[in-house]
């Protein structure tokens, strides 16, 4: 499919006009001329006029308050987050601590267990003691009872 002659001439014809345009020598504009964007400035007030922004409608009230909804899920989702990470590290070093006591317990406990085990040598020891004793005693006193009359007649 060849392009029409019309088409060529359609084409050659915005060419020529692109190429004009681009090799004219933009216009020195006069210094007491006012800015153009102030009439783009006036068109946009008097178009505010025209067209006065609509009052805040149900409907966008109703997106606001999910969009506010949306954001406080996510805020609290982000704070529970941030909670059930405080408890884990609270939870593991409530737990490293209940190793660490149940260690200084377990020494403790074996280091009673010694102390209790030393203490009932010693009352054996003591019990033992207290029997020989007990038995020097009663030797004396039955060695005085047998010799009492003797002993007496030899001291004088």
């Amino acid at each position: 499919m060849s392009p029409t002659e019309s088409e060529v001439v359609h084409d050659k014809t915005f060419l020529e006009e692109m190429h004009k345009d681009s090799t004219e020598e933009p216009e020195h504009k006069d210094s007491t001329e006012e800015p153009e964007h102030k009439e783009d400035a006036e068109v946009s007030g008097e178009a505010a006029i025209a067209n006065p922004p609509k009052p805040y409608s149900l409907s966008d009230f109703r997106k606001t308050l999910q969009i506010q909804e949306e954001n406080l899920k996510v805020a609290l989702e982000a704070e529970n987050l941030r909670r059930a990470r405080q408890f884990a590290i609270t939870d593991a070093n409530l737990e490293k601590l209940e190793r660490k006591n149940k260690r200084e317990l377990d020494k403790l406990t074996a280091e009673f267990d010694r102390a209790a085990a030393r203490l009932e040598r010693l009352q054996r020891q003591v019990n033992t003691a207290a029997a020989e004793l007990k038995s020097i005693q009663d030797l004396r006193r039955d060695t005085r009872l047998l010799l009492g009359p003797r002993l007496s007649n030899t001291t004088k």
